[in-house]
């Protein structure tokens, strides 16, 4: 059954190629989280229904679209390192010695 679980919570985060992603903050929806590898237009990860449970990143995010509510940032996977509290309705780059690996929401 925890299988079932887990491959429930992979399938809300989608991983879409380069410039297939919102244009902007405003096309985002309630309740979704965007980490874009570098600006608009790069690869990016959308996940509509972030969870309290850990999630990995395929790629070191720099710029994150915050509309899910308070996210929890890690700089390494497994939601170990670093972290960056990221409030609802955060938009902007990560700080210059920070990049993520893995977030989830903050419980």
């Amino acid at each position: 059954m925890r299988l079932a679980t887990v491959t429930g919570a992979i399938a809300t985060v989608m991983l879409l190629g380069a410039g297939a992603g919102p244009a902007a903050a405003d096309e985002q929806l309630p309740g979704q989280v965007v980490f874009y590898e570098g600006d608009y237009g790069g690869r990016y990860v959308l996940d509509s229904h972030p969870t309290t449970e850990c999630t990995n990143l395929p790629f070191a995010t720099r710029l994150i679209a915050n509309l899910a509510g308070p996210i929890e940032v890690f700089s390494e996977a497994d939601c170990r390192g670093s972290i960056y509290h990221s409030p609802t309705s955060d938009l902007h780059n990560f700080p210059k010695n920070f990049s993520g690996l893995s977030y989830r929401l903050a419980g």
